[in-house]
């Protein structure tokens, strides 16, 4: 699961065992499909590993999603396109509409499509039945929205919301900046930030002391909108939607986990960085809700339950 190194995470409104139950029966009905020859997009969930839909760990059921998109840049569609209007135009002796230079783009772009080459994204998520979350190893609109509607395919009633927590991220995080330290001890300030400007641009800090005095500066006026946090084993960055990005785990942190004894096999291996990222992002959000004052509302008791 090394492949997550960003994630949007979600508070289930279901009970956390029955959005497992659904899914260890319910993925490969919904399983993805190769894109057919004038198809432009194709998604669905895809093995872990092997014939495997759902790995099972400790607290985690993990799933993967898949993607597939083909590209066909306009100005190819339109340089083709060209042609055949101009052709037609002389033959008819006349402009073509609108309408009519439309329907010849839109027949080319269907015989081009064929011929378009594919882009791939895999997306590994998994529910965090400890906690009571969905993980989604992504922070793309589109991306999460693909995946939400084909959890609710799986799942009836599936219902989540994001973190909202009482104190916001922004004003939070640049007072960490303006104040040069955090207010807790788990993790200590990187080097990178997003700055938002006058114009609702933003300003980009990478690789840069955040205790200069021209950044703090900057903060006195301006919002932080990203922010790189640093621990022992792991770095990222935090969003102001709660959502993780650019996280990278120690490579010996994680093999710290790995049983010498077990046989070393890719879904050993799975496992394993499974078990450490679940852990690793458990770590960030739950010390973040505290950080940020705590959520805004809790669940109900039988939300809990789990």
């Amino acid at each position: 699961m090394a492949s997550i190194k960003e994630a949007t995470i979600y508070r289930l409104k279901v009970h956390s065992d029955m959005v497992v139950e659904k899914i260890m029966g319910g993925l490969q009905q919904y399983a993805f499909q190769p894109c057919g020859k004038t198809q432009e997009l194709s998604h669905g969930f895809t093995p872990v590993a092997d014939n495997n839909f759902v790995l099972m760990g400790d607290h985690l059921v993990l799933f993967r999603y898949k993607i597939e998109e083909k590209i066909l840049p306009k100005t190819v569609i339109e340089h083709h396109a060209q042609k055949r209007i101009v052709e037609a135009e002389e033959k008819n002796g006349k402009p073509l509409s609108k309408q009519e230079k439309d329907q010849i783009k839109e027949a080319v772009r269907i015989e081009l499509l064929p011929r378009a080459f594919s882009l791939y994204k895999t997306i590994d998520a998994y529910i965090d039945t400890q906690n009571g979350w969905l993980v989604v190893g992504s922070c793309n609109n589109t991306v999460l929205d693909y995946v939400l509607s084909a959890i609710r395919q799986v799942v009836s009633g599936f219902s989540s919301e994001l973190m909202v927590t009482r104190d916001e991220p922004s004003a939070k995080m640049t007072a960490w900046i303006f104040q040069e330290a955090l207010d807790f001890s788990a993790f200590w300030l990187g080097d990178s930030a997003k700055i938002t400007n006058h114009d609702g641009g933003a300003i980009n800090c990478r690789k840069e002391d955040l205790q200069n005095e021209e950044i703090i500066e900057l903060c006195q006026s301006r919002q932080v909108k990203q922010l790189t946090l640093e621990s022992m084993h792991y770095t990222f960055d935090i969003t102001e939607h709660m959502q993780i990005k650019r996280l990278k785990i120690d490579d010996a942190y994680t093999e710290s986990h790995i049983n010498s004894d077990e046989e070393e096999d890719k879904l050993h291996y799975l496992r394993v960085n499974a078990f450490v990222t679940q852990q690793t992002i458990s770590e960030i959000i739950n010390t973040l809700i505290k950080a940020f004052g705590g959520l805004v509302e809790e669940k109900a008791p039988e939300e809990k339950a789990a």
